[in-house]
């Protein structure tokens, strides 16, 4: 629980594709290892510092980040926290919206929201490269045949399944015959 300490915020989330993809515990798992409400409390001290990063007057009561720290850890259990340091940067940044003479829980709760489907957006993304890859090694893999070098072998096979053995060896010659070079014409 060290590592994710709010002061550690841009060094930590300097790789959004890491922040997604890192093996950091998720909401839940942290609940799990470490016991129940160790999330929460976490979480209450990424939005006091969001609350305090504001600059209006109105801050968030302890009331509104404990209310607030329960329903993300119960909604959003499976986010990892790297991913929450990295909705608290970009909340700090603006993207998510701003306060209006006062923080307010829902405007959190909002751009918690539009993260979700950033989130998901990269999620998208890297599921696609992998699949690019995955088509790509497969394309290049010499142990692999086209669809038409199937038909063509499907083909010889079935005619070869329907020869008698004697036709199968005029066959053969007459494959041979046609693959040997041709004199040229003088």
């Amino acid at each position: 629980m060290n590592t994710f300490r709010i002061d550690r915020q841009a060094e930590l989330t300097a790789s959004p594709e890491r922040c997604h993809f890192a093996n950091a515990p998720t909401l839940a798992a942290a609940n799990a290892i470490y016991g129940d409400g160790t999330a929460e409390e976490w979480l209450t001290y990424v939005l006091a510092d969001i609350s305090e990063f504001s600059g209006t007057r109105s801050k968030l009561t302890q009331n509104q980040i404990l209310q607030t720290a329960r329903l993300i850890a119960a909604e959003y259990g499976h986010l990892n926290m790297a991913e929450l340091m990295l909705f608290s940067r970009r909340f700090k940044t603006g993207r998510y919206g701003r306060f209006y003479g006062g923080v307010d829980p829902m405007v959190i709760l909002s751009g918690l929201g539009s993260f979700l489907r950033e989130r998901a957006e990269a999620h998208a993304l890297r599921d696609s490269r992998e699949q690019e890859r995955r088509i790509s090694s497969q394309l290049h893999d010499p142990r692999n045949m086209s669809y038409a070098e199937w038909t063509v072998i499907r083909d010889i096979q079935a005619e070869y399944s329907m020869n008698t053995p004697e036709q199968d060896a005029a066959t053969e010659r007459d494959a041979a015959k046609n693959r040997q070079p041709h004199a040229p014409e003088v």
